[in-house]
This record gives structure tokens, sequence and C-alpha cells, in this order.
């Protein structure tokens, strides 16, 4: 009953992070954007968190199933996770106690994807699905929203800009996020940017 109510709360939590308040109708109302230029551009400040991309797991696991092509799509380069993180990607469909341990999990894993995956970037993710997400997002954002947003990859110039805006918190080593133009990085980090759709 813990890890429902876990797993409700964080829903909510991140509808309202990816989606911002009902009221709010510009970008730079986004949770967590920041503009980027005079242009109208506005980039994340932090990459997509787990927790971020939990959500769109979530999302297609209940829309489509966990047979769907949509869901199997969101899977993540597990050893890439383990490595980085010594820890495992949760999927909704290990979730409670019998099935985690069919699926090997530790307690470690589970205190870490309910307790602090919202703090770290989500890793290994290729390219195309960075893309997927971006879409998605568009989608979420734009079913609540009379102004809309198009959300998208950066490119590597717009992720120089970024790096050089103080409330903008870059990678360790700055190299992480997947730009449009650029090779996916080791660890498929990435932030979307938006910008507004003509009326």
């Amino acid at each position: 009953m813990e890890l429902k109510t876990a797993r409700l709360t964080g829903i909510l939590l991140i509808s309202f992070i990816l989606l911002g308040y009902s009221g709010r109708t510009v970008a730079q109302n986004v949770p967590n954007m920041i503009k980027l230029d005079k242009a109208g551009i506005y980039i994340d400040k932090t990459e997509v968190s787990i927790r971020w991309w939990n959500e769109y797991v979530w999302y297609m696991y209940k829309t489509y199933g966990v047979d769907s092509e949509q869901f199997q799509s969101t899977k993540c380069d597990s050893a890439v996770f383990r490595n980085h993180y010594n820890h495992v990607f949760l999927y909704p469909y290990t979730q409670g106690r019998e099935k985690m341990e069919k699926y090997g999990f530790s307690s470690g894993d589970i205190k870490f994807l309910n307790e602090e995956y919202d703090r770290h970037p989500m890793v290994g993710l290729s390219y195309e699905q960075c893309v997927a997400f971006c879409n998605w997002r568009t989608e979420m954002y734009n079913k609540v929203h009379k102004k809309k947003l198009q959300f998208r990859m950066p490119t590597s110039e717009e992720l120089r800009k970024a790096s050089g805006l103080h409330r903008v918190k870059m990678s360790d080593n700055g190299n992480d996020e997947i730009a449009s133009d650029a090779p996916a990085s080791e660890l498929g980090t990435f932030r979307c940017v938006a910008t507004l759709l003509s009326e």
C-alpha cells in the first residue's frame, strides 16, 4: 500500500513538473526552464531526471501495455544505468515484493528509485529515445495549455549558450547531454528546449 501511495504521489508531482501550473501558458513559466535567448527559446535548467523519465515510462506502460512497442522503446541501456548509479532502473512490471525478488532487485535499488532518483539525470538513453520523450512532453503539455509549446532536443550551440548561464546546472563534465547535431554521449543524458508555437 505504501508503494502504491508513493507511486501516485510521484506521478502527481511529475505531472506538475512536466506540465506546469494549469493557469500558466508561456515557456518561461514551465517549471525547470529558463530563457536561453531573445528568439524565445527556453531550456531545461537540469538534465531530464530519472523521475521525469519514470513518468514517461509509466505513461507508456499504462496506456499501451507491457508488451507494446511504445513501452518497450522506453527501456534504457541497463548496463550504463547500473555502472553509473550502482543500481538498476525499476520498471512498472517489476513492482511488488514478489516480483522484485523474482527479478533480483535489492532493497537498495528500491530505495534509490523511490527516494533519490528525482535528484539525478536519467542515463543510458539513445538519441531516438530522447526525441521520443520530447515529442511526448509536447503532447502532454499542449493538452492542458492554451499557448502551445514544441519541446525538442537542443543543438550543440544551444547547449554552449546554456553552459554560460549561471542558473543552468550542467553535468559534472559538461558534455553528457545529447545534442541534435552531435553524437550521443556515453551516458545518454539530455535536456529539452522549448519554443512557443505560432497561433
